[in-house]
Order: structure tokens, then C-alpha cells, then sequence
């Protein structure tokens, strides 16, 4: 006798308070990918707020209050100098079984815990979630365990590759899940420039095809296997023009100074002492390391 599987977890209903970048994100990622999810929408621009629930079916606009008292996640997206005062008003209205979802990472969640006694869980998106693609990395505050982490980590699955991360590895996942794209789209747009540059016949949309193509053609090779290495090894003919092009990038060295800004900015926004230099082969402790997640 087979035994028929559990009935599917009910559709949450998610409360986004405020649509700026953040919650815009959010507010596209759940209507294209996760239609079955109920969406409420609160913001301190009642025009904004209307016109964007408007352009997507569906979309209800709330009180802040009201939303709170009726979403299973509770979901603020609002400037950091505001997030305290915003998850304070809010939690006396949210549901014994609601979460507050924290996506910002300029706020210590050890800061949010005695604001608000439901479960919380952050999630640093990105805006490849708008396209269905993309790392969010998740991870959980004060109250939150495996349940409330896979409640979350559930919704995410519909438009994005969801990462619960160590705390201890938070600044190497948040460079390689939330900075990398805007890294790397900005070295296109340069190379890009570099060659219009020189450019006596093709025009500027012509050639931003080439770079768009040849973006596309990389995420294709390694969606089928291909390592980075081996993209470079296949094409870089020994002597070739690729390969001095490749020499005078210096991509090992650029790499580990891109990443050392990154951890000395850490440093000064979480109010640490700056890290010692990372010794060659060694690894450097992470200003992570006192169970914060870092700032992208």
C-alpha cells in the first residue's frame, strides 16, 4: 500500500513594507515566479505604493499595521536608519506564527532581537531575483530554527538558488553571491568602453550586442561544465592576442585586492579593527566571525 504524500505547504502571505530597490525586487521575483503567494504592499508613498501594486494582479495595498496582523512573513524593506524604529512599530501587530525577514545587513540582529519576539530570518536578495536567477543568502536571528529557516528557504527556491551561509564564511559568500554581478558588469561596461574606443565603424549598440553575447556565452559553457579555467585555456592561443591581453589583466592579483577592500569596508561599517593582511596560502579571520552577517 502506498502512502500519498503530504498535502502541500498553504501559500504564505508575504508583506513588503516599502518598494524601493529592495522591495521592488522582491515584489517582481514573487509575482513572476511564485504566483500562488499572496502579496501585500505597504510604503510611506501611498502614489508609489499604489502604482506599482497596480501594475501587478493581484497585489494588495495595506496599512503597515494591517499588514502586519495579516502576513505569514513580515518583510521590511526599508532604509537602514529606519529598521529599528520600523520593526518596532510593526511587531505588536504580527501573528504569533509570523516571521519578520530582514533584508538589510547594516543592522546586527542582535540589535532587532528585543524589538520583536517572532522568529527572525534575513535574506540578503539580489536583483537577478527579478529574472529568476541569482543567490539569496540566508540566515537565521534570534528565534529562528530549521523550521522557520525552511519556511523561507521554500518561497526563495521558486526564483533563485537559496544559500544559508555560515557566519564565519559571510563575507566570502556575500562577494560571490551579492557583489560578483556588479563586479563583473562593471569590467564588461569598461572593456566594452575600451574597444568603442577604437572603434571606426561599429557603433555603440553593435558592439554592446558582441559584450551581451559573449557574457551569455560564458554562463552557457559553465551551466554545461566547462571550468573557468578551461574557458581560458580553450581560447587564449599561446602567443595570441587573448593571452596578452589576459597577462596584463593580472586577474589573481586584481582578484585578492577586490576582496581586500571588501573585507577592510566590512571592517570599518561593522566598527571592527581592520583585518591583518592575508598571508599567501593563508586565510584571514572574518569580521564576521561574531555571528553577524556581513555588509555587502
Amino acid at each position: 500500500m502506498t502512502t500519498a504524500p503530504p498535502p502541500p505547504a498553504p501559500a504564505p502571505t508575504v508583506g513588503l513594507i516599502g518598494l524601493g530597490r529592495i522591495g521592488t525586487v522582491l515584489l517582481t521575483a514573487l509575482r513572476r515566479f511564485a504566483p500562488e503567494a499572496r502579496v501585500v504592499v505597504a510604503g510611506r508613498d501611498p502614489a508609489r505604493t499604489a502604482a506599482a501594486a497596480a501594475s501587478w494582479p493581484g497585489v494588495a495595498t495595506l496599512e503597515a499595521a494591517r499588514l502586519a496582523a495579516e502576513a505569514d512573513m513580515v518583510v521590511p524593506c526599508v532604509p537602514p536608519e529606519a529598521y529599528r524604529a520600523e520593526v518596532a512599530a510593526l511587531a505588536p501587530h504580527m501573528r504569533a506564527d509570523a516571521l519578520l525577514v530582514v533584508v538589510t545587513n547594516a543592522i546586527p540582529l542582535r540589535d532587532l532581537g528585543p524589538l520583536c519576539d517572532r522568529p527572525i530570518v534575513r535574506v540578503i536578495p539580489s536583483p537577478a531575483q527579478a529574472v529568476g536567477r541569482g543567490v539569496a543568502l540566508v540566515t537565521p536571528g534570534p528565534g529562528a530554527g530549521p523550521g522557520e529557516v525552511e519556511r523561507v528557504v521554500a518561497l526563495l527556491r521558486r526564483f533563485c538558488r537559496p544559500v544559508v551561509v555560515d557566519p564565519a564564511d559571510g563575507r566570502v559568500a556575500a562577494n560571490l553571491a551579492g557583489s560578483a554581478p556588479a563586479i563583473l558588469a562593471a569590467f564588461c561596461a569598461a572593456f566594452l568602453d575600451a574597444n568603442a574606443a577604437r572603434a571606426t565603424v561599429s557603433g555603440p549598440a553593435e558592439l554592446r550586442a558582441m559584450m551581451v553575447e559573449s557574457v551569455a556565452a560564458l554562463a552557457a559553457l559553465l551551466a554545461e561544465g566547462a571550468r573557468f579555467e578551461d574557458v581560458v585555456a580553450r581560447t587564449a592561443t599561446p602567443g595570441g592576442t587573448t593571452e596578452a591581453a589576459i597577462t596584463a589583466l593580472d586577474a589573481r592579483a586584481l582578484g585578492e585586492r577586490l576582496v581586500a577592500a571588501t573585507v577592510r569596508r566590512e571592517a570599518q561599517l561593522l566598527g571592527l579593527a581592520p583585518p591583518p593582511p592575508l598571508a599567501r596560502g593563508g586565510s584571514a579571520p572574518s569580521p564576521s566571525l561574531s555571528g553577524e552577517f556581513p555588509c555587502r
